[in-house]
């Protein structure tokens, strides 16, 4: 008997598809491959939050009724007393700025940049010889800013020291420039007619520019006051401008009266006291008609005192404002 003839059997399809490694039961993938779960355990799962050090947010207390714990504790505290809720609530701020630790850096290095910033304009007024009073006045006008308009207002203040445009640094320049005139006129000793009215009309003009910058000055601290009806405006406005120690405005009142007895003394009319800006020398006649017997008897001395020194219309104008 023949044996039977064993025909060729087809490929398997098996064996062209890619070989897959078994997994074991115990392999969390292992779900996918042979269609089961098994039971979850937290400590076997590597990409648990616990097993890679992750930490939970914690979340609020809640009540019965659904209501967040503090909102329970508010309802619930409304027979307290005021003294007793308002310590409640400081305490409760205290706890959200520990909880909130960003806040409070922030609020920290927003203080280092206000000492620092005062640090730098007290300094560069100090270099620039800035009376202690206007400092002292500036620091006021700009207590009741907030923490972003306080800094921007010592920024620019620092910014206008360095570009030498502040007001009261036109003050202290203002100020030397006539002292260094003033000292001129006290050292000379023969002038004639034409030169004795340049420095005179040369001294007008620095003495109202004196006024006008202090004018300047307080403007700019009324400005930062904000209100028109801050009390701390009559203080600006009643500000002394103090130079070396003295108030400058009242010293140009009588740091004049050497030039009565000096050489300007013979060509024009010049009176002891209280002509900072020497109107008596544009009317020679109207001197005679002060009241002071001083004024009376240092007119009569100056007999060769002919000369007028006018004063035009717009420094007049000036004056007057």
């Amino acid at each position: 008997m023949s044996k039977p003839v064993r025909l060729p059997s087809k490929p398997s399809p098996s064996k062209h598809k890619r070989q897959v490694t078994p997994y074991s039961p115990q392999d969390w993938d292992s779900r996918f491959v042979l269609g089961r779960l098994h039971q979850y355990s937290t400590p076997q799962d590597i990409y648990s939050p616990k097993s890679m050090g992750v930490k939970s947010r914690p979340r609020p207390l809640q009540r019965a009724g659904g209501f967040p714990a503090r909102r329970a504790e508010n309802a619930s505290n409304k027979n307290l007393g005021t003294k007793q809720r308002q310590s409640q609530c400081f305490s409760a701020r205290g706890q959200q700025r520990a909880a909130n630790p960003k806040a409070e850096s922030d609020n920290l290095i927003t203080q280092r940049t206000v000492n620092m910033l005062r640090k730098e304009v007290v300094y560069l007024w100090s270099a620039n010889g800035v009376a202690s009073e206007y400092q002292k006045a500036y620091f006021e006008s700009i207590s009741h800013l907030q923490m972003a308009p306080y800094i921007q207002a010592l920024a620019v203040e620092i910014d206008k020291l360095y570009n030498r445009n502040s007001p009261v640094q036109g003050l202290n320049k203002v100020i030397k420039k006539r002292e260094a005139h003033i000292e001129k006129l006290r050292n000379a000793q023969e002038v004639d007619e034409a030169e004795a009215r340049e420095d005179l009309n040369r001294l007008r003009d620095l003495t109202l520019a004196v006024g006008e910058s202090a004018t300047n000055m307080r403007k700019q601290l009324v400005n930062n006051c904000g209100s028109s009806k801050d009390q701390r405006i009559k203080k600006i406005k009643r500000l002394p401008i103090m130079y070396e120690g003295t108030n400058y405005l009242i010293k140009m009142m009588s740091d004049t009266e050497f030039l009565s007895e000096s050489g300007y003394g013979k060509i024009f009319a010049i009176r002891r006291l209280n002509d900072p800006f020497l109107l008596a020398a544009a009317n020679p006649q109207a001197v005679t008609k002060g009241t002071s017997k001083r004024t009376q008897i240092t007119v009569l001395k100056q007999k060769e005192s002919t000369a007028e020194l006018p004063v035009s219309s717009q420094l007049l104008k000036r004056i007057k404002a």
